[in-house]
């Protein structure tokens, strides 16, 4: 029997699906499990394959909290599907998985979580919210958090489903990169204490990767304590020196 990065490989290779990997991000992987990995879905379908593939390479149990539940049978057994625990079918994504997450505390199984963050506002409020509700269910888990973020040869304006379909109509192999930014510690994730303040940072990590920002929970660090006395540049200078000079260079 083929083992399961040899299966995933296969179907790439039928979907002429190529991907780079940067040793340098593959090193921030944490070198103690379980974690959770927050990806930010363009292309459905693509990065579950290419997550599940480096995990299995590394010998890391996973699970894929996925929208698509029209994955490979091979993967069936790693996603977390629509009735899973709770008997319910959810209409939203982030209230199943948040449902799932909650009961998700004891299992030692890396979570892969596919989010489609939207290029600019959240649609709506109750979008927001439950995606919020998310994020705390994220850091309940206490695990650190790596964003991760595909990149493509060109822009796709779409969601992530349209974007699969799209590509698959034009010929010729894909070429994409896969990126994973610096794990965020459990106790960065407890320093920033807003909701809508660690939702952006998130966002900001993951929309970074591929560039040359590296983004820093600068809101969450106290303010200067404008009390403390500030330390002198240089030693104080005597006046009557500083005239002398000048005189010296102007009546010379």
């Amino acid at each position: 029997m083929q083992s399961l990065a040899t299966q995933i490989q296969n179907e790439l290779d039928s979907r002429d699906i190529h991907c780079n990997w940067k040793q340098s991000d593959l090193a921030r992987l944490p070198e103690q499990t379980p974690f959770l990995l927050v990806v930010n879905q363009v292309l459905r379908g693509a990065e579950e394959l290419l997550i599940a593939k480096l995990l299995a390479e590394k010998s890391i149990p996973f699970r894929l909290l996925s929208p698509d539940q029209d994955l490979p049978e091979f993967l069936s057994p790693f996603l977390v599907s629509d009735t899973e625990r709770s008997g319910q079918v959810w209409e939203d994504n982030f209230k199943k998985w948040t449902h799932w997450l909650q009961e998700a505390e004891q299992t030692m199984e890396t979570l892969v979580v596919f989010l489609e963050f939207p290029n600019g506002r959240l649609g709506s409020a109750r979008k927001r919210k439950n995606l919020e509700a998310l994020l705390v269910a994220f850091r309940a888990l206490k695990r650190p958090i790596c964003p991760v973020r595909l990149h493509l040869p060109e822009n796709l304006p779409f969601n992530s489903r349209i974007n699969s379909r799209l590509l698959h109509l034009k010929p010729g192999a894909l070429q994409v990169e896969l990126r994973i930014g610096n794990p965020i510690t459990v106790e960065t994730q407890a320093r920033i204490e807003a909701q809508d303040t660690f939702r952006k940072f998130l966002q900001s990590k993951i929309y970074a990767l591929g560039t040359s920002l590296e983004v820093k929970p600068f809101f969450s660090l106290p303010f200067r304590d404008r009390e403390a006395p500030q330390e002198p540049i240089a030693a104080p200078i005597d006046p009557q020196l500083i005239v002398q000079e000048i005189q010296s260079l102007t009546f010379a």
